[in-house]
């Protein structure tokens, strides 16, 4: 993914939600919480494999591998560029977390924000122990220190592919499809976007439209995710600069970009 301005270090995870049979999408079905069991059984098609896919791989990057670790996977960082090429798992390393992803939906469920963000107080874990020493100011204390350890996830889903990223700060993350609509229509809906960017697409001639609204429109909805407000944020009151950042509620966020086979991918977090 590209990007120009530091960004914590996240990996999304995809999955082809299409290449799922029935019986695996049962079965990862079967492991979530009911109340998204429930919402993801009222779609129909592809957009129920897209949204129980999404859903299982919200759970799945959730699991707490850094307890295992000398370093997380995933840590907040200031001066690295941003690390965000997406990772595709294998089914069967998917259905390995099968009775894990059981036990943490039980414990966890899946709370929603106001206006339906996943998880918006992130999730507690116990996290790792330091050795003893270390983190105590060398006191040379014989008990390890233990601190809790908090993740925040985000998903999205877009022409059959699923997407679900964690991180040890909120994050916000969209996967946005093809395009569809002529020139015009576009440019309509780009009328409401903040006049920074208006301005950044009128220069764009019509062949080069389509990609980098579709990109911008990637990158608006992962910071949309990130503030937990969704479209109940005006798409005019914040812009995301060329360089993907920008300011919201007097805060900075950082976006990364990049392309996947199921379109635009963005992941946002603050500064």
């Amino acid at each position: 993914m590209n990007g120009t301005a530091s960004l914590c270090r996240v990996t999304p995870f995809l999955l082809d939600a299409t290449v799922l049979s029935e019986e695996m999408l049962e079965r990862m079905a079967a492991a979530l919480p009911p109340i998204r069991r429930e919402a993801a059984a009222r779609r129909r098609g592809i957009v129920r494999r897209e949204a129980v896919a999404a859903a299982y791989l919200a759970f799945f990057v959730l699991l707490p591998p850094w307890e295992t670790e000398k370093e997380p996977s995933y840590s907040p960082c200031s001066t690295l560029p941003p690390v965000c090429t997406p990772s595709w798992p294998s089914l069967e390393e998917l259905l390995r977390a099968e009775q894990d992803i059981v036990r943490l939906g039980e414990r966890v469920g899946w709370p929603v924000g106001e206006y339906g963000q996943p998880f918006p107080d992130g999730v507690s874990f116990s996290g790792g122990c330091a050795p003893p020493g270390i983190q105590n100011g060398g006191t040379g204390s014989e008990e390890p220190v233990c601190s809790p350890v908090r993740r925040f996830v985000s998903l999205s889903h877009s022409e059959g592919v699923a997407a679900a990223v964690s991180c040890p700060v909120p994050v916000g993350m969209d996967l946005q499809g093809i395009v569809s609509g002529e020139t015009a229509q576009l440019r309509q809906i780009a009328a409401k976007f903040h006049p920074d960017e208006r301005a950044r697409l009128a220069g764009l001639p019509d062949s080069l439209l389509p990609v980098a609204f579709r990109r911008l429109w990637a990158a608006k909805e992962s910071v949309l995710k990130l503030c937990g407000r969704g479209l109940g944020q005006p798409l005019s009151s914040f812009c995301i600069r060329e360089d993907g950042s920008g300011e919201l509620d007097g805060k900075v966020f950082l976006t990364a970009n990049g392309e996947t086979q199921a379109g635009s991918l963005s992941v946002a977090v603050w500064r």
